[in-house]
């Protein structure tokens, strides 16, 4: 029986993954280089802690450098990031049927509360938030699952998670919860055969759609 939604960030809740290319490539181009469409398919749906790891082989920037640049070239970007549409309508469906809700990301707490919680005024929508200061293993490890689910106080089966990359899929179904992926357009060529069900947007998620993943 599901009791909570958990949902990740970046990706799904706001159109926030062109903003986290964006600043990678201009933090490249700053150290006068440029991403291939093979790289940019590998910063998709990662941290810059996880992807600099590898390119920097390929690239050799300034790593001290390119982590100021990152930061204030997302901050610019994702300043200008929408909503998806029916994250509203999602949330006061889920709040009307007492359905716990969650966020999982691995941003920063000061990110998340500045630029998403305190901007769209979702300060008191979500039961439990995790971000990457209170877990610094990020996606495919399941930890950030296991330790909302451990805050919720509900077992795996009780949660269902909505993720928009392979690897954010690759972490729900690890820590062993119903995974719904919602890919956008960086991520809809992603592999995401281990997701229990894939679907276009947030306006498929109603009570039925719920009730049949895993019942109410």
């Amino acid at each position: 029986m599901i009791k909570a939604v958990i949902f990740d960030l970046d990706g799904v809740l706001r159109d926030s993954e062109g903003s986290n290319l964006g600043a990678a490539a201009l933090s490249f181009q700053n150290q006068g280089f440029n991403l291939t469409a093979e790289d940019n398919a590998f910063v998709t749906g990662r941290h810059p802690a996880d992807y600099l790891v590898e390119l920097v082989k390929k690239y050799p920037v300034d790593v001290e450098k390119f982590n100021h640049d990152v930061r204030r070239h997302f901050l610019d970007l994702v300043a200008e990031a929408k909503l998806f549409p029916f994250v509203k309508e999602v949330f006061k469906l889920l709040k009307h049927y007492n359905i716990k809700i969650a966020l999982a990301t691995s941003s920063p707490a000061d990110f998340v509360e500045e630029l998403f919680l305190k901007k769209y005024d979702f300060g008191s929508v979500f039961d439990v938030v995790i971000t990457f200061d209170d877990c610094d293993v990020r996606k495919p490890e399941p930890l950030v699952y296991d330790i909302v689910r451990k805050r919720l106080e509900l077992e795996a089966s009780e949660c269902l998670v909505v993720e928009d990359t392979a690897i954010g899929v690759k972490a729900a179904k690890a820590a062993g919860m119903v995974c719904v992926a919602v890919p956008n357009e960086y991520t809809k060529d992603q592999d995401f055969t281990e997701a229990d069900q894939v679907i276009k947007s947030l306006g498929s998620v109603s009570l039925d759609f719920i009730k049949k993943l895993g019942g109410l």
